[in-house]
């Protein structure tokens, strides 16, 4: 899971069998802030775009769900 952060974000992921996916931003306490995709996914290599420009500069964390497991990792908006 990879992300690049701007305004506009990629978030890039690889499925190995299709299955059910939420990918969620979280703010530094937990709440979430945006859900950007969610729904039943097909095996493959997946891109969402999403709009950060809502979102104040600060760190935040972007959580994958699928039925393999979960991933977290930090996102940091820069204005």
């Amino acid at each position: 899971l990879t992300a690049n952060a701007a305004l506009s974000t990629m978030f890039m992921f690889e499925l190995a069998t299709p299955q059910r996916i939420r990918l969620a931003i979280y703010d530094i306490i937990g709440r979430r802030v945006a859900l950007v995709d969610e729904g039943f996914r097909n095996s493959g290599t997946h891109r969402v775009y999403f709009d950060a420009s809502q979102l104040a500069s600060g760190t935040y964390f972007y959580r994958l769900d699928t039925n393999s497991g979960v991933r977290v990792n930090r996102l940091q908006i820069i204005r």
